[in-house]
């Protein structure tokens, strides 16, 4: 009885989703990533790109659900202006979880975007500018590990425009990782104690809607 139960209330949960207007799309932009760590060090922004699918569920014409699949390149870039100079470039797989808030009717909208967010670092590599050996810096964190499983927190707001063939969205984007991006060791005096990688995104959604009521 308990398992009828339990099953009767994930189909009357999926109910709301199913009987949603749904849309199907894509999205890309230019990221700039900077790393929040304890102990803090001088840092450049460090360039990358994002790309993913989106797939958007809107119970109404204002409230909705966004969920995505994103390619996401980013990194970080340490000491720019010495000799210890570090930049690292990492891809990651991001499945953001949002919620869709639209306000205004007919061509010209204004979209907010809240949630949250899992993802694991697929790859990464060092790249030297200029080409020069490392030096050891003051702070030895290239012998901690890396950390392939992240999660954290996002939101983006901006205008969209509401055509025929499709909703284009514009968006800036924050995302912060409430995850270190490098192991800590407290028993190493010159590891980083914490580090959450924090990046903003400028880009663009391009959305389908079909199914349901055609908004107007």
């Amino acid at each position: 009885m308990k398992d009828i139960l339990v099953l009767v209330m994930c189909v009357f949960g999926f109910l709301p989703v199913v009987k949603a207007q749904t849309g199907l799309g894509a999205r890309g932009g230019a990221t700039f990533s900077e790393v929040w760590l304890t102990p803090g060090v001088p840092q450049g922004l460090a360039q990358g790109m994002d790309i993913g699918i989106v797939g958007r569920f809107m119970n109404n014409h204002n409230l909705g659900l966004q969920v995505e699949a994103n390619v996401s390149r980013q990194g970080w870039l340490f000491f720019p202006e010495t000799g210890a100079r570090h930049e690292r470039e990492f891809t990651s797989v991001q499945v953001p979880v949002l919620t869709y808030l639209q306000l205004g009717r007919g061509t010209l909208r204004f979209a907010v975007q809240a949630g949250v967010f899992g993802g694991y670092v697929l790859e990464g590599r060092d790249l030297l500018t200029p080409a020069v050996p490392l030096s050891a810096g003051p702070v030895a964190y290239r012998e901690q590990n890396q950390l392939p499983w992240q999660y954290g927190v996002m939101g983006a707001a901006g205008p969209a425009l509401s055509f025929p063939f499709g909703i284009i969205h514009f968006e800036a984007r924050f995302v912060q990782h409430l995850s270190d991006i490098l192991e800590a060791d407290f028993n190493e005096d010159n590891y980083f104690r914490s580090s959450r990688l924090r990046t903003i995104t400028f880009g663009m959604q391009w959305v389908y809607m079909f199914g349901g009521r055609r908004e107007k």
